[in-house]
């Protein structure tokens, strides 16, 4: 039997609400985007601001993994790579959680 994965902890408006809640930006809109291997991914249209990368972290996730992979992406920009920049939480966090719900918000 396959197992079908709990989606729940990445629909749009527990995303909307945590990165309302943890960046403060109110998204207008969010277009789930079909790529990504092991996140669910939207872009944010946010008034007032470019749109807004969204990587949706399914639970199960070694979210240790993920910041792992955000600092060796900060590293790598600070030798001059052009990558996206994370945006940091209110906590200064690269990944927001709430319950079941992580997401990390990109420029």
């Amino acid at each position: 039997m396959i197992a079908v994965p709990d989606t729940t902890s990445t629909e749009p408006g527990k995303v909307a609400t945590l990165l309302s809640a943890q960046y403060g930006l109110a998204a207008f809109a969010l277009a789930r985007l079909d790529m990504g291997q092991g996140t669910v991914n939207y872009r944010a249209t946010v008034p007032g601001h470019d749109d807004v990368f969204v990587k949706c972290y399914p639970p199960g996730t070694n979210l240790d993994a993920e910041l792992e992979a955000i600092t060796l992406t900060r590293l790598a920009a600070r030798h001059g790579v052009p990558v996206a920049p994370v945006i940091p939480a209110a906590g200064g966090q690269a990944i927001a959680a709430n319950g079941p719900t992580a997401i990390s918000a990109w420029q």
